[in-house]
């Protein structure tokens, strides 16, 4: 595999992880009429700390593994290491919750867990060219689904949903964007670490193409929600862009369009929790090595 396919392999895998969940989730509970204005400067926010948080994980690595400073290494590990793995329980959760509410409403939600386990399982256990390349078919399968779930919600949107009557204020937008950097941006922070674990040209370009692509995923599915429901309504709902598909219509082909919004969510969960899982085992991995006589091989 040669470099530049390798750079599309990761880019593909960290858009991906940005979605995530969130993508079936965003608004949240607390939104306004500037939910829109907030994401994107969250947005914004977001993409120099990224580019500032790779810099940061690369000295990090570098740095002399003496006596006292793999103490210091130790305990960042330790932290990203349960905070990876709480993202992968927590989109873990979120997945099944949505999946006992659309995919299989009558299925029993154990049974539902131990499959959906089983092939987490089997991603996790996967060499790293096999995740990319499962990252990399399921983000294009994914940018061409959402895509094409945009143009048949067209002729439903309605532009005085998110149209603002008043200038927005600073404060109003700043708690949205507040609430998307804690929620939707905050697990990139893992991302760095991920690159530089398993990449062996550790290469923040991907990351930062991956950040671009997620967040313009997500902008679709904000705005699918938004233009369909507008923000009072969207913000109650638990997972508002799977309801705003389903009121989409392909003609008399398709009566709902929501059952190909299925496929992308599954994926993106999956790859999530997938990289969750690898990370926070290498992190646990290296925080033994720092303290062993030998060198644990990296996957």
């Amino acid at each position: 595999m040669n470099k530049s396919s390798f750079l599309a392999h990761k880019t593909a895998i960290y858009a991906l992880f940005i979605l995530g969940e969130a993508g079936i989730i965003i608004p949240y509970k607390n939104g306004n009429d500037k939910n829109f204005l907030g994401f994107l400067l969250a947005v914004l926010i977001g993409f120099p700390i990224i580019y500032l948080l790779c810099i940061l994980v690369k000295k990090i690595e570098n740095l002399n593994k003496n006596n006292y400073k793999k103490y210091f290494i130790a305990v960042i590990y330790f932290f990203v290491a349960v905070f990876s793995l709480s993202l992968g329980v927590g989109c873990f959760n979120s997945f099944l919750r949505f999946a006992a509410d659309y995919i299989l409403p009558n299925a029993s939600p154990y049974l539902m867990g131990i499959i959906f386990s089983f092939v987490i399982a089997a991603v996790c256990l996967s060499k790293r060219e096999a995740f990319y390349k499962l990252g990399l078919i399921s983000a294009v399968a994914s940018a061409f689904m959402l895509f094409i779930l945009f143009l048949f919600s067209v002729p439903q949107f309605n532009n005085d949903k998110i149209m603002l009557l008043s200038f927005p204020k600073l404060k109003e937008v700043s708690e949205q964007a507040l609430s998307y950097l804690k929620q939707t941006f905050l697990p990139v922070i893992i991302l760095p670490f991920f690159e530089g674990f398993f990449s062996k040209d550790n290469n923040k370009k991907s990351i930062l193409k991956g950040y671009i692509i997620g967040s313009l995923f997500l902008t679709v599915c904000l705005l699918n929600s938004l233009l369909i429901f507008g923000n009072e309504l969207s913000a109650k709902l638990d997972f508002p862009y799977s309801e705003a598909i389903s009121t989409v219509t392909a003609g008399n082909i398709f009566m709902r369009l929501d059952g190909f919004s299925y496929y992308v969510f599954f994926m993106s969960c999956l790859i999530k929790i997938g990289l969750s899982v690898k990370l926070a085992t290498e992190l646990f991995k290296r925080i033994i090595n720092l303290f062993a006589l030998k060198k644990l091989p990296t996957n």
